[in-house]
Order: structure tokens, then C-alpha cells, then sequence
């Protein structure tokens, strides 16, 4: 089996390069056949990439600035693998993650969960975040990855759709779609139209990546907000045929509410969440359904996630 590593990075040298030795280091006990493709616009990142490429098994895909999904469809015309690993250049990678990633394919990793027919067209690994709980935003991303990683091992077990994590996923470059380059939520729209497609979403939930959520307010908003406005925009295309994610979704998903706090500290920061969530879907509905506001995949860099 062939493999393509997709890291898409702006502005990244430090992680990136940290990334690049994780996946050279994990990459040759899965397979001698893969390549490494570092699509970002910045020579400092291709730089940093390069340096530590002691395989010598780095392309750089020169970004054209035109937002997320433009990148990954550069790479996608790029890449050689039967089977795409996507990543983000500011995450780091767990242990055997990579392994732990692709095991679903030939339904080693959770035989007793997947059907062993072999229709498991994308998986996707579980986010996990970096930032401390013992605060405001550390909480808010310890509580909602947790709540996301609940659904998702819920919805494997049913069958049923589930939305991947653009922070690690792995899918077969055959069903790789055409990426409008407008799309806000690129994660969910490939998990769609693999679905569409009549294969299966699995999830790999030892397949751990550390990834740092926002540390303010303002950022926090702007990355919700981008995410559901782009949730809304999927349903405007019609191209949604099962609901992982919306305003009932979520708030069904927030009755971990109740059980997830561990003091009285917490179960405030809880329903600052609830009350920021709320915020975030009334604006939302607000710039979509009554300004009218355009969607775009070009979206503004959360800083404090770097």
C-alpha cells in the first residue's frame, strides 16, 4: 500500500518540522512507500520542512493563498498513495498514531464495532487538546473534545454517519471529491461525500493527535463561528444527508453537562459554554440567514491556536 501525508501549514516552521520527524519516524513500520507533501505558501516553512526531512521524502506544494481547500485540492492532484493521510501543520501527533490511523482499513484495530466487508472509505483520529483544563478555554476544549469523541465512538457502533477531524484523518485517494473552494468546514464536507458515496466514516480513537484550542474569547467565537456557519452551508448545498452537527445536535451532545464537571469551578465554566454556544448560533443565523453574508474557505488565521 501506498501512502501520501498531506500537511497543509502557514507560517508553521516550529511544529512543522516537529511534525515532519514524527511521521518519518512512524511512517516506515506501516509501510516503505510513502511520501510527504508540505503544501504552505512561506519559504520559512518549506525550509523548516526540508531541514528535517532526513528521507528525503518531502515535496513542497507551493500554496497559492486561496484558502484551506484550495491547498488540499493542490495536493490532491499531487499526490502518488492509494490511501491520504490529511493533517494540519500546527498539531502534533501521538505515538503510533499514523498506525493506529490506518489499522481500520483492513478492520484490525476494532473488529467487533466494523464490519469486516471492507466498505470503510475514510477514518478519522481523535483530537486531543493540549491546552490545561485548569482554566476557562482549557476546560471549554477538554469538555467539547470529549463530548465530540462520546459521539463519535456512539455513532460507530450504530453505523452511522459521523463527521471526521480535519486534525488526522486517512482516506482512499479513489474517493477523494472536488473541493469548492469556498467551503468553510472541509473536514465535513470530504466525510459527506464519502458517505455519499455508500462508504463507511469509521473512527480511530487511539489515534490520538494534540492539537492547542483557542486561549480567547475572540478567537474562541471566530473558530465557532466558522465551523457553524460552515454546517449551515453544507445544508444550503444539500449534499447532507445525515446530521452530526447542529444547534439540537449539539445541545443534545451538551447534556454531558451534568456528568463531566468535577467541582463547583467547572460547572460555572459549563454554562458559559452553554451561554457562548447559544451566541454563537444566534450570530450565526444572524450573518447567514438575515445579512446574507458570503461564505469563504479563505478564513482569517486563529493566532492563539499557534
Amino acid at each position: 500500500m501506498d501512502y501520501s501525508l498531506i500537511i497543509t501549514a502557514k507560517d508553521e516552521p516550529r511544529t512543522v518540522a516537529n511534525l515532519i520527524t514524527k511521521i518519518e519516524n512512524q511512517m516506515p513500520k506501516i509501510s516503505s512507500n510513502f511520501e510527504v507533501l508540505v503544501v504552505c505558501p512561506d519559504e520559512k516553512t518549506k525550509e523548516s520542512a526540508i531541514s528535517r526531512d532526513t528521507l528525503q521524502l518531502v515535496t513542497w506544494v507551493k500554496d497559492k493563498g486561496k484558502g484551506k481547500p484550495a491547498a488540499l485540492s493542490l495536493a490532491f492532484d499531487r499526490s502518488k498513495g492509494d490511501i491520504l493521510i490529511l493533517t494540519d501543520g500546527d498539531v502534533s501527533l501521538e505515538e503510533d498514531s499514523l498506525d493506529k490511523l490506518v489499522r481500520g482499513f483492513d478492520f484490525r484495530d476494532n473488529p467487533r464495532v466494523v464490519s469486516t466487508d471492507n466498505d470503510v472509505g475514510l477514518i478519522t483520529g481523535r483530537p486531543v487538546p493540549i491546552n490545561e483544563r485548569d482554566n476557562l478555554f482549557g476546560y471549554w476544549s477538554h469538555f467539547l473534545t470529549h463530548a465530540a469523541h462520546q459521539q463519535r465512538k456512539l455513532r460507530t457502533e450504530r453505523g452511522q454517519y459521523l463527521d471526521a477531524s480535519g486534525y488526522l484523518l486517512a482516506i482512499k485517494k479513489e474517493l477523494v471529491p472536488l473541493m469548492p473552494e469556498d467551503i468553510s468546514v472541509d473536514d465535513a464536507y470530504i466525510s459527506h461525500q464519502v458517505w455519499n458515496q455508500g462508504k463507511k466514516v469509521g473512527y480511530a480513537p487511539r489515534a490520538e493527535v494534540r492539537v492547542k484550542f483557542a486561549t480567547n474569547l475572540a478567537d474562541w467565537v471566530t473558530q465557532k463561528k466558522r465551523t457553524t456557519s460552515g454546517f449551515i452551508q453544507l445544508k444550503a448545498m444539500e449534499i447532507t444527508q445525515e446530521k452530526m452537527r447542529g444547534f439540537f445536535e449539539e445541545f443534545k451532545g451538551l447534556s454531558l453537562a451534568l456528568t463531566y464537571p468535577q467541582n463547583l469551578k467547572e460547572y460555572f465554566w459549563t454554562i458559559l459554554l452553554l451561554i457562548a454556544r447559544l451566541y454563537v448560533w444566534l450570530a450565526v443565523f444572524w450573518e447567514r440567514k438575515v445579512l446574507k453574508k458570503p461564505y469563504s474557505g479563505n478564513w482569517k488565521r486563529i493566532e492563539s491556536t499557534k
